[in-house]
């Protein structure tokens, strides 16, 4: 059980349709992707994000929340239609969860 995280590896082909989080719909959730854990990766395709109506957030690329992780970062979330105080919110969030990752990408489609 020591390299039960260490070296664990997970894939995920999940979607999930009205998708509510205590009285708020987060709307329509997919999750396609894999993480390594002897490499500290998350790998998430395209199609992973939550869809409610034309608002998105989606993810795709290389990601990690370690430090020293030694693979290549390509990371992208990208925000669409969203009212600004969300994306100020989920933003804050973001950032501070990916402080320690090796250049991250966050874009928008309109300025936070």
């Amino acid at each position: 059980m020591d390299k039960f995280f260490t070296e664990m590896y997970i894939t995920s082909n999940l979607k999930a349709t009205n998708v509510k989080l205590a009285s708020d719909t987060l709307g329509n959730v997919t999750l396609i992707g894999s993480y390594d854990g002897k490499k500290r990766l998350i790998s998430l395709d395209p199609q992973t994000g939550i869809y409610n109506g034309n608002v998105s957030v989606t993810a795709s690329g290389n990601m990690s929340f370690y430090k020293g992780v030694d693979e290549h970062i390509d990371g992208l979330i990208q925000l669409t239609n969203m009212r600004y105080t969300c994306k100020k919110v989920l933003f804050s969030t973001i950032a501070a969860i990916l402080v320690s990752c090796i250049n991250p990408s966050i874009c928008s489609s309109t300025p936070l």
